[in-house]
């Protein structure tokens, strides 16, 4: 059975792996808390162009073909029919999904950038005795460093979501993006997820919102930063202190763009 791909971006530290562990239930649904895909896109895609010397070997449906190819290869192992793929940089490459996947939907997260930042800086101090690919495995950098690391527009785990997603909600493709606010999934999952399976045609089921528990050990020790997508396993917002300093929030904020009305004449999905 041919299988149905969507895809989750957005913003990291924003509810993506909430989202991803509710999906999972669905026995109809696969979705995981990242997928490693993008990656696998992002250094092939360049050896199908004139990179290579058999460049002249890949033509448009052989090129097609391959890419596509790694995504059905990739997800080969699960029976369900509908699978989400999730990483945050996907929306830098619409044009390419939509070139594979013309009738897909991008499940975008979002979240004020400030709360993001101050959640990595509380992620930060919980493992004091570990450096972490966030900061590019460095230890002792202060708090400024550590934002500016992060917000980086060429490889900062915000800056580049965030350009990416920008780019996204003000392109040719917005109508084809789904917002999905951190706050409202978090405060009202059971109408976020009914409202994402009726835009996406997502095959009924009745979700349970007491245990809901995901850990992803491995991967986030590979990090180094334990816990980093852990989800409690009842879904509660946790108020945290504001760690970032005062010129740091004003430096960060403004950003939530996804909170004026959308100018133009495109129109986005917002849950």
């Amino acid at each position: 059975m041919s299988k149905r791909f969507y895809f989750i971006s957005g913003l990291p530290r924003s509810g993506s792996t909430l989202l991803s562990s509710l999906l999972r239930q669905n026995p109809a649904v696969h979705a995981r808390v990242v997928s490693p895909v993008f990656e696998l896109v992002h250094t092939i895609q360049p050896k199908l162009s004139r990179q290579s010397e058999f460049h002249t070997f890949y033509d448009v449906p052989i090129r097609r073909a391959v890419l596509k190819g790694l995504f059905e290869s990739f997800h080969s192992g699960t029976k369900s029919p509908v699978v989400f793929d999730s990483n945050r940089l996907w929306t830098t490459r619409l044009p390419l999904l939509f070139e594979l996947f013309p009738d897909t939907r991008i499940v975008c997260m979002v979240r004020d950038v400030q709360d993001i930042l101050n959640s990595f800086e509380w992620q930060f101090a919980q493992n004091p005795l570990e450096t972490t690919a966030s900061f590019g495995f460095t230890a002792g950098s202060s708090v400024y460093s550590r934002m500016d690391t992060l917000m980086h527009s060429e490889v900062g785990l915000v800056g580049l979501p965030w350009l990416g997603l920008r780019e996204a909600w003000f392109g040719p493709y917005a109508d084809r993006l789904v917002i999905v606010d951190y706050g409202r999934l978090v405060a009202t999952p059971a109408d976020v997820l009914a409202m994402l399976g009726e835009t996406l045609q997502l095959p009924p089921y009745r979700y349970v919102f007491s245990n809901v528990a995901s850990n992803e050990t491995a991967y986030d020790a590979s990090l180094g930063m334990p816990g980093l997508h852990s989800v409690r396993k009842t879904i509660t917002k946790v108020a945290r202190e504001m760690r970032l300093p005062p010129d740091l929030l004003a430096k960060n904020s403004g950003h939530a763009f996804w909170k004026t009305p959308q100018t133009g004449k495109r129109s986005l999905v917002m849950l």
